[in-house]
């Protein structure tokens, strides 16, 4: 990574695309319209745990406008990504969850479709069923998977917490619980399919074309040749979306029966059911101390209630040792199968809920050893990756400062219950809360065009799923090649035109795909100054490029214009990269963020008012501001929802999704987003940005529930921290 100052990298830059999307020009997947194009609409099981015995769909198949019905009958096509460890099907003939497709109508119109799947009967032979995770361990417990109800066990072990726990000075055991949340993107799931022949295109609402492009062969027997994918614009997808999904493998099954091609679009309530959110999560932990408030040991044992499936393999809660230094850790996390809807990863996935766990007990053992809870932050903060290996960059102890400073902790913070009350009834307080996030390496390809009349066409896999990826691979390219913006054009949402990309989750695209995009630029430039060196008649590392001008840096009145280079090729100049760079041994990679809530409770109602929040990013270099404040104000008001307002509630009974829509399950609004300063400690990284758009949800619950106890002195221990459970906690 160059250190000299780039005219372009860190500055405020308005997305490459953001005219289309404001102005109604972008084409989501629902705004496809092909000749001949018929409607899908899903039919979803009402029981929990249950055989289908028969699908009767013969009314439905009379109704005029109905070209196909596709039951588990016509298909046994499995849908690899469902769950890596069971067998899921595209059409269920066993339910594990109420909301799992059974059958599947297209029509000719959407009423038509809708109304045939009104129509259709199913026969179902019930089995007995069980909603929560600790109950489905029991023994007695109905089986949801012959192998059992216990998806995965994930034990971990560093130290000797045995004897950490023996010899702590003291010990504090406290259990933590977070509730299932949805990713609820903006653009409810949908998908196009048609087929040329044994060739299939797939209009995609996905979060990687390359994935989704490589799962979808492979569950529907295809070879990689036989499937394009498309994606221009993702109306948001958070984690969840970066392979096929089940509406995609229903299109494409449907468009081969009718020989047609089929667009099935998913209703918000369709939504809720299929498209999985995160876990609910109950956590006990212990952690304990020395007589001089540094950590001895950590252990925890974590149940995690993933669903009827589950999407990814995931850890599902991470733990402390990322961002304190501890040296006894034992953990284990149990992810349960339940007969309740699917989980998978969501913003964050695992470290949501263990940071609102741990930054939670965090707090409370610094208020037991009256200790300033920024203080005790600086004092057990981790210096070594996972207590072993250098870090690549370090700004966590800039961030922890940093933040208090601008806040003003000093003067703000106060005995808990003890600060003013504003309005004669709302008290106030202020929390601190602080996490890190994985900054992986990895594979990533770009090409780059040099076009003869002095621009630039940058190919690159990615979607955009809102995070700007289009135009920081626009800058990259800019940067390294000395271009300015406006003459970089993007290609991008289309796998017969576009190379590899790992998708846009895990906070990757920048460093993966960013990466080659420079080494491309960077190759395509060499190139340009090579041609350019034989007619200036000097060495190429003598030369310089700016403003669409190469000339002899010793003497700038030898020059040429960029564009009479590039004419000098039959086409273009073109640069192809694929990079896997690697970490050096004995050095690890994370970004880090520290967040600082400033509240007002309401002690009449228990309504919570967040005045002022803080948060404060190390993640590398900036390429983009714009779009880095833009991820972070996202990431916390995100997290907002998650903290207060946010639960996924499943009749106990039944199992059925109870707020599955817009009107009862509260996301926030603009009411309820609050002023958010970001702030970044740009630290100088030798493999260049890190990731940043998870960290930024992750401390955000914790930050608000240590503000709520340091205004009334009551501790919240489980989310969402509603009205109801604050007057319960100051009862």
């Amino acid at each position: 990574m160059t250190t000299t100052i780039s005219p372009v990298l860190g500055k405020i830059t308005p997305r490459i695309d953001g005219f289309e999307r404001v102005a109604g020009r972008a084409r989501y997947v629902a705004d496809w319209k092909v000749p001949g194009m018929l409607y899908g609409k899903v039919i979803l099981s009402t029981a929990a745990h249950a055989k289908v015995k028969h699908v009767n769909a013969d009314q439905a198949r009379k109704l005029t406008g109905v070209e196909s019905i596709l039951t588990f009958e016509d298909t046994k096509v499995q849908w690899s990504q469902g769950d890596r460890i069971n067998a899921r099907f595209a059409i269920a003939d066993k339910v594990r969850f109420a909301g799992e497709v059974v059958a599947v109508v297209a029509a000719h119109r959407r009423d038509i479709a809708e109304r045939a799947a009104e129509m259709i009967d199913v026969e179902y032979e019930r089995l007995p069923t069980v909603f929560d995770s600790k109950a489905a361990m029991e023994e007695t417990a109905p089986k949801i998977w012959e192998g059992g109800n216990l998806h995965q066990l994930f034990e971990t072990k560093h130290g000797d917490p045995e004897k950490g726990l023996k010899e702590s000075h003291r010990l504090f055991t406290e259990t933590y619980r977070t509730g299932r949340v949805h990713n609820t993107p903006l653009e409810p799931a949908a998908s196009l399919a048609w087929w040329n022949g044994d060739n299939l295109t797939l209009v995609a609402g996905t979060q990687g074309i390359t994935t989704c492009r490589q799962s979808a062969a492979k569950d529907l027997g295809l070879p990689l040749s036989k499937v394009r994918v498309i994606a221009y614009y993702k109306g948001g997808g958070f984690g969840n979306k970066n392979q096929d999904m089940n509406h995609d493998l229903l299109a494409a099954l449907l468009a081969k029966k009718t020989g047609k091609p089929v667009m099935l679009e998913y209703g918000r309530r369709d939504d809720f059911s299929n498209i999985h959110g995160r876990w609910s999560t109950e956590q006990q932990f212990t952690m304990g101390v020395d007589d001089q408030g540094k950590l001895t040991v950590f252990s925890q044992k974590v149940y995690c209630n993933v669903g009827a499936y589950a999407r990814h393999p995931t850890r599902y809660s991470e733990d402390a040792l990322a961002y304190y230094a501890c040296p006894n850790l034992k953990s284990e996390i149990y992810a349960i199968y339940t007969n309740t809807p699917a989980t998978g990863n969501m913003r964050g996935p695992g470290g949501v809920p263990s940071c609102f766990a741990s930054e939670t007990l965090m707090d409370e053992i610094a208020h037991e050893l009256k200790i300033d809870p920024v203080e005790f932050r600086l004092k057990n903060r981790t210096v070594k990756h996972f207590g072993e290996d250098t870090y690549t960059s370090y700004g966590l102890e800039d961030c922890i400062r940093t933040g208090a400073e601008r806040i003003g902790w000093s003067d703000k913070w106060h005995k808990p219950g003890d600060g003013p009350l504003i309005d004669g009834f709302k008290k106030h307080g202020i929390g601190v809360a602080m996490c890190d996030w994985h900054a992986l390496l990895g594979q990533g390809a770009a090409t780059i065009r040099i076009n003869q009349d002095g621009t630039a066409h940058v190919a690159v896999g990615v979607t955009d799923i809102g995070t700007g990826a289009k135009s920081t691979m626009a800058l990259i390219a800019a940067d390294a090649l000395g271009f300015p913006i406006r003459d970089i054009q993007v290609v991008w949402g289309d796998t017969d035109v576009c190379p590899f990309s790992i998708g846009e989750s895990g906070s990757r695209t920048t460093t993966f795909t960013g990466t080659a995009v420079r080494a491309a630029a960077e190759d395509a430039k060499r190139q340009l100054l090579e041609l350019a060196s034989k007619k200036l008649d000097a060495r190429p590392d003598a030369l310089e490029l700016k403003d669409k001008i190469i000339y002899v840096k010793s003497d700038p009145q030898r020059n040429i214009s960029l564009s009479k280079v590039a004419e000098s090729k039959p086409d273009a100049i073109i640069a192809n990269s694929a990079t896997k760079p690697k970490l050096e041994h004995g050095f690890g990679r994370s970004a880090f963020a520290t967040h600082y809530a400033e509240v007002l409770v309401d002690m009449e109602t228990g309504l919570i008012e967040i005045d002022r929040y803080i948060a404060v990013h190390d993640s590398g270099p900036i390429v983009n501001r714009l779009t880095a404040e833009s991820q972070v104000h996202g990431g916390v008001i995100m997290g907002l929802g998650g903290a207060l307002r946010e639960e996924l509630i499943i009749d106990p009974d039944q199992g059925l999704i109870t707020n599955g829509d817009l009107w009862t399950y509260r996301v926030p609004t603009h009411l309820n987003a609050p002023k958010i300063e970001s702030i970044f400690i740009e630290t100088d990284d030798p493999y260049g940005p890190k990731s940043l758009g998870e960290a930024s949800i992750v401390p955000v619950a914790p930050a608000i529930g240590n503000a709520i106890f340091n205004a009334t002195g009551a501790r919240l221990r489980e989310t969402p921290m509603t009205p109801e459970r604050v007057l319960a906690a100051l009862d």
